[in-house]
This record gives structure tokens, C-alpha cells and sequence, in this order.
């Protein structure tokens, strides 16, 4: 089981935007010692509004996630440094998963993609799509 095996499992079956996903993928990937807030969040140590999906708890207040499943800018932040991508519609591809986006990522060599070392991410949108394989390639780190 890899670090972030479950996550990604949930966002291979994701079919759209989710900002339950988001604060996940924040919390997991930058935000280590945070969690996703919880409704009740608010009346712990903190008065005010009830915190929403997407939403990530923090001792002085709530942080608000990338919207990492929606924006493919966002998405990409994902992609680990120094590691290339490609993103493509399926309909390019010869073999056809069933869903409409592919994004690969690999570590490059001076020559081309690095056997071996690259990870793949197919789903029903372009920026699950480069999650899946983003998060595919940190657990490979």
C-alpha cells in the first residue's frame, strides 16, 4: 500500500469536481499535521461560520483547498518537480479506458520518459485525470 493509495482510489472513482477531494489532496500532500474541518469544527475553539466542503482545519481558523479536482492549474501543482507531463483526450489514444481524460507523467532521462518511471491517471476530467497520475507518481518518490 502506497501513501496515498486510498486517496487515489477515490479519485478514480470520482466522476466530477469535489471539494471533500480537495481538502484531502491539501491535508495529504501539504498540509501533513491539518485535516479536512469537520461541520462542528466551529464551535470547538473558534465562533463564527461553519466551515464548508473543501474547507481545511487549522488551530487559528480555517485554510481554504486548492480546487485541485476542478482547475488544472491547480492540479498541476501536483506534479512532482523535475517530472514532465502529457495530457490528452482519449479519443487520441488507441486503447480507450472508458473515460474522456489521460494525463501521464514521467521522470525524464536525457533521452526520453524514464522506464519505468512513469504513472498514468484516467478519468472524466482533465484535472482528476492529472491528480490520480500526480499522486501516483509522490507515492513513487
Amino acid at each position: 500500500m502506497t501513501p496515498h493509495s486510498d486517496l487515489i482510489e477515490r479519485l478514480k472513482r470520482a466522476t466530477g469536481p469535489d471539494r471533500e477531494l480537495d481538502a484531502l489532496i491539501a491535508c495529504e500532500v501539504f498540509y501533513h499535521t491539518l485535516r479536512p474541518a469537520r461541520p462542528n469544527d466551529h464551535k470547538e475553539a473558534q465562533h463564527g461560520y461553519a466551515p464548508g466542503p473543501g474547507d481545511i482545519w487549522c488551530p487559528t481558523g480555517f485554510l481554504i483547498a486548492d480546487s485541485y479536482t476542478r482547475n488544472i492549474d491547480a492540479a498541476l501543482t501536483l506534479v512532482p518537480e523535475g517530472w514532465q507531463y502529457q495530457l490528452l483526450h482519449t479519443s487520441a489514444l488507441p486503447r480507450v479506458s472508458g473515460r474522456k481524460y489521460h494525463a501521464s507523467i514521467a521522470l525524464m532521462s536525457g533521452t526520453g520518459w524514464t522506464q519505468g518511471k512513469y504513472y498514468d491517471g484516467d478519468a472524466d476530467t482533465l484535472a482528476l485525470s492529472i491528480c490520480i497520475a500526480a499522486l501516483q507518481a509522490k507515492s513513487a518518490q
